[in-house]
């Protein structure tokens, strides 16, 4: 994931993890990677569709806001959980 998110062509890419593990190690392994963000299956369509919301929005913004902004954006979801 860090890979792609290094690239040029790749750089706003959101990356979001969905899996059937909600191990908080596991979470923050993948958050303090490229993951923009970490879903819980099943996933349910009115928590799925304002994230994707939010990253569609936050790649169209500048690299240098998107990864204050994101990881923000992130700690405040997880708190929610």
């Amino acid at each position: 994931m860090e890979w792609l998110k290094l690239q040029p062509f790749c750089g706003r890419i959101q990356i979001v993890i969905l899996s059937g593990s909600g191990n908080a190690k596991a979470i923050e392994t993948a958050l303090s990677g490229a993951a923009s963000d970490f879903l819980v299956k099943p996933v349910i369509p009115e928590t799925l569709k304002p994230k994707l919301s939010l990253w569609l929005q936050l790649s169209s913004e500048p690299m240098t806001q998107l990864s204050e902004k994101a990881r923000r954006k992130i700690r405040t979801s997880l708190g929610s959980m």
